[in-house]
């Protein structure tokens, strides 16, 4: 080896190795995610108890190295009613760091993480250089594995390194001999048994990676070479056969996937209490309630109180925690086909914004462009590069909603295991400068997510922050996937709102956006848009707004303050059509950009806290926003501009008398006497409310509280109401005038044929 190659490769292992081990605990990561909680504490576990049963010990460990942040999604399963629980991960990510553990605390599988990636990054070296110049084959497999999302997921406490460092071994000791000069078949035994027993490992995690197995076994199948075949399927069933059956003796199944047994996930809230013994006390419960019932026969009395099942106990405690307990079963179902939605995935799983396997892995097309241009000769590449797509697709079609990795991911965190496998497409690197281009697109595209690899500290952070910054932000969003982190789903009347959480603020009907650059809401329909009316609000004065929707822009200029602009767009056709579930929908965006702003506070509520042992809980917290505008959604111009104000009044039953400040309800009658329905859903919908004048005429109250419809009032139709009233404060005599409101429109007594109900009322 060059010593000036060596000494670069050599620094940087040193610089990846050294690093996690100066990170404090606790520090870096602050708390768990996805689903880290599993693999940390069955670490732990194997490190100190030797098994992978759940313990109070196992619950203390967790909070000194994790003290600020409730660990949630905690995977557990039994098989005795909750009395003992296991942890419910593949364990043998676990198996191998426990050592580390065991002598690094928490940074230990940091560690091992990293020595894994040093491992892949002289692998992917080592089998370049057989076709290359080492600096170029050094330069290609450091950039590979390190200039990618590769390099974030080391700082994971979960086995993604595991399973692509099985994959590159697997590969690696399969494809090593393979060069102009030496035949295949020369390979030593002990290459090809150890190429079996590296695919075991991820195998065992997910199953559908054993279609890696098809580049390293295709020629000797087809030459029937059943000794090279024997000698790999050996090696794969010792490592996969040992760690079932080290399941077996440790929880008491081959694989937490599979076998009977109840599996949740649960929330660790503080040190020294099992997570579990709410579930074991209603199982407790629920053998009590059987024997009560079996007593019955006696003639005993039961009660008839409800009980909770341990079950469905569990699966709350699993949706709390936002995970759905699944098994290898729907590995086995006959997948949805829906071909708009499989070319809509098969384009974000190229170059999403936040999935895009050209974008977050930028070597992965570099590979497959040297791999057309040099190595099509190669039968057993097209098998590899086979493999690499039916993976792939068996994602995007038996789970077409998830394909990126669930809640917690970044980049494709499930193809993300056999990416290492486009490594071994290439062969010669000509020209010499392809590296450089990989090293230059990833600092254009994710140079943010490297150098922050724990998170970003922004406005609204999540793990996919990064993915707010040019250029990725000019890249498709994932329209099709369920969970898609850091936005907010609005539902404005028959319109859904998409935007980014730091960029809006949602208020009832009425949005914030900041003043702050260009905001970006995208708008789905079940039906074109054809002229939709916007209500524009609190702008500061003397500020201008750039409003496009579709194809219509438009600038609009505010003088007065609290002034308000009616804004119809005309967009004339959808940005997007698509079908999601079935459904055809049509995408707009709407651009909006404010060129001054004002701070705005808003009160963020909070659900109750299920953990409050070591976590203070405020319900409510004050919050800043700078805000650009309102925008109010109030639908098509035809439906804002109906002439719904004519109205009439079937009688209402209003007290006489009541106290200062009280609220009351006045029940009423109403007949829709104009020509089109009264909406009773969208921002400009009809609602009930009121207004209180003096008997000498003079208005005190103007906006009375609002009281939604019971439904949508057809023509013509007579329909009861309720609405709630709160009395002025000062007393006195008052006349109360029921009024209808479109809201952000009009009140029915503004306009013609509006008419009130008034009725006197002594407040005393």
């Amino acid at each position: 080896m060059d010593r000036s190659t060596g000494m670069g490769l050599l620094g940087l292992s040193l610089f990846l190795l050294l690093f996690p081990l100066t990170l404090p605990k606790p520090g870096l990561p602050q708390g768990l995610k996805a689903d880290e909680a599993a693999y940390y504490m069955m670490a732990t576990s194997l490190a100190y108890d030797r098994d992978l049963r759940l313990d109070v010990e196992d619950t203390e460990r967790l909070f000194r190295d994790f003290p600020f942040r409730a660990a949630r999604n905690l995977i557990v399963m039994t098989d005795d009613d909750w009395e003992t629980a296991h942890y419910s991960k593949p364990l043998a990510h676990a198996l191998f760091a426990a050592p580390f553990v065991r002598v690094f605390g928490a940074n230990g599988l940091l560690f091992f993480n990293m020595a894994l990636l040093v491992a892949m990054i002289w692998m992917g070296f080592l089998y370049l250089e057989r076709f290359n110049p080492e600096p170029v084959a050094a330069l290609f497999s450091a950039g590979f594995f390190v200039v990618s999302a590769i390099f974030s997921y080391a700082f994971w406490l979960q086995p993604e390194m595991l399973s692509m460092f099985g994959v590159t071994s697997a590969l690696f000791l399969g494809l090593d001999r393979e060069s102009p000069d030496r035949d295949w078949q020369n390979r030593p035994g002990f290459a090809i048994f150890a190429s079996g027993m590296a695919l075991a490992l991820p195998v065992y995690n997910k199953p559908m990676f054993l279609g890696m197995a098809l580049p390293l076994l295709i020629v000797p199948i087809l030459e029937r070479n059943w000794r090279i075949v024997s000698t790999w399927l050996s090696g794969f069933v010792l490592v996969f056969g040992g760690l079932c059956g080290l399941g077996i003796l440790l929880t008491g199944h081959a694989s937490p996937y599979l076998g009977k047994m109840q599996r949740t996930g649960v929330r660790v809230c503080e040190p020294g209490v099992l997570p579990t013994e709410a579930l074991a006390a209603a199982a407790r419960r629920d053998a009590a309630r059987a024997e009560a019932v079996a007593a019955s026969a006696t003639n005993e009395e039961v009660s008839t109180e409800p009980t909770i099942d341990a079950t469905q106990a569990a699966a709350a405690e699993a949706e709390a925690a936002g995970h759905s307990p699944r098994t290898f079963g729907w590995l086995f179902r006959i997948p949805e086909f829906k071909p708009g939605e499989l070319f809509d995935n098969v384009r974000y799983f190229l170059w999403g914004r936040h999935t895009g396997l050209l974008v977050y892995f930028p070597f992965t097309g570099l590979s497959l462009f040297l791999f057309l241009a040099n190595g099509r000769e190669s039968l057993r590449r097209w098998a590899l590069l086979f493999a690499l797509m039916a993976t792939a697709l068996y994602f995007l079609l038996w789970i077409y909603w998830n394909w990126q990795g669930g809640g917690g991911f970044v980049a494709n965190r499930y193809y993300l295991n056999v990416v290492p496998g486009f490594l071994f497409l290439v062969t010669r690197i000509t020209p010499t400068f392809v590296p450089v281009i990989g090293y230059a697109l990833g600092g254009l595209f994710i140079g943010q997510l490297l150098l922050t690899p724990f998170g970003s500290m922004s406005p609204e952070p999540t793990l996919q922050a990064h993915a707010r910054s040019a250029p990725l932000r000019w890249l498709p969003l994932e329209l099709t996937l369920r969970n898609l982190p850091g936005y907010y789903i609005e539902r404005v009347g028959d319109l859904r709102v998409r935007a980014r959480k730091d960029q809006i603020v949602p208020r009832g009907d009425t949005l914030w956006v900041a003043g702050s650059g260009r905001v970006r809401l995208l708008i789905s329909s079940l039906e074109p848009l054809e002229r939709p009316v916007l209500l524009l609000r609190d702008v500061a004065p003397g500020a201008s707004l750039d409003v496009r929707l579709g194809r219509d822009k438009k600038r609009v200029s505010f003088s007065e303050p609290g002034e308000a602009l009616r804004l119809e767009m005309a967009p004339r056709k959808p940005d997007k059509v698509r079908f999601h579930e079935g459904i055809k929908l049509y995408y707009y965006e709407l651009d909006i950009e404010a060129d001054r702003g004002h701070v705005e506070t808003w009160t963020r509520h909070f659900p109750p806290n299920a953990c409050s042992y070591y976590f203070a809980y405020n319900e409510t917290v004050e919050e800043s926003f700078y805000k650009g505008a309102e925008v109010v959604f109030l639908g098509d111009a035809s439906t804002v501009d109906a002439p719904v104000f004519r109205v009439e009044w079937g009688g209402a039953d209003v007290p006489t008398e009541v106290s200062p400040g009280e609220r009351f309800t006045v029940s009423a009658f109403l007949y829709n006497r104009s020509q089109v329905p009264w909406a009773a859903s969208g921002a400009a919908r009809v609602k009930l409310s009121y207004h209180w004048r003096t008997t000498g005429g003079r208005e005190v109250v103007r906006d009375g509280l609002r009281s939604p419809l019971p439904g949508e009032v057809a023509p013509n139709v007579r329909t009861p109401v309720s609405i709630e009233v709160e009395a002025p404060r000062e007393p006195g005599s008052y006349v109360l005038e029921l009024d209808p409101v479109l809201e952000h429109v009009a009140w029915f007594s503004d306009r013609r044929n509006g008419r009130t109900f008034r009725h006197p009322v002594e407040v005393r």
